[in-house]
């Protein structure tokens, strides 16, 4: 009896050990993005591991995370362009996916018909997307900012990043300015 309670613990000792170093992970992984909700990532981090769904999805084929509102959506090309007047507000926004992180799949960058994109991420870094939805089409909702990335960030975020066929890495020399999504709710539906 007294070996099964020891081996018991010694489990229960390991398997808290493996759980927290992945939460720490987790929480260094937001930081290293530059992430404005790192602090909040490394507080959750520390209170409960957060369950990593990345590859669920549903039966009908889509992807849902969080809570949609009956909103119409605004596209990428529409909120690109209302940039200076939407930054600091809840938004809904429809684009493609262009890319995701592939480490984690913890954020992903729409992008409009001209080209334009914004990079989407959950507030908390607690919501993950399958590192396959490159191609899909997004519907999001959150908190759109106008943030300045660093080169570093912006550097860190090209080299998570999957390439296409014959496409190559940029480097960053100068800080970047872009368009960040925090995320509450989104659907992902196949590309048709």
């Amino acid at each position: 009896m007294r070996a099964l309670l020891l081996s018991s613990a010694v489990l229960l000792a390991v398997v808290g050990v493996v759980g927290c170093s992945k939460s720490e992970e987790h929480a260094e992984h937001g930081a290293a993005h530059g992430d404005e909700h790192g602090e909040a990532t490394k507080a959750a981090a520390a209170a409960a591991p957060a369950k990593i769904d990345r590859e669920t999805v549903d039966a009908d084929g889509i992807v849902r995370r969080g809570t949609l509102t009956a909103a119409a959506p605004l596209t990428v090309t529409e909120a690109t362009q209302k940039a200076a007047e939407l930054d600091g507000k809840s938004v809904k926004i429809s684009g493609t996916v262009e890319s995701v992180c592939q480490p984690m799949g913890c954020w992903f960058v729409m992008k409009g018909d001209a080209g334009e994109t914004i990079r989407v991420s959950s507030k908390g870094h607690n919501v993950f997307m399958p590192k396959s939805s490159a191609g899909r089409v997004a519907v999001a909702e959150g908190d759109l900012t106008v943030r300045t990335l660093s080169k570093e960030q912006a550097q860190h975020f090209e080299d998570e990043k999957e390439l296409k066929a014959g496409e190559t890495r940029k480097v960053f020399d100068a800080d970047v300015k872009e368009l960040s999504l925090a995320l509450v709710g989104v659907e992902l539906r196949p590309a048709s």
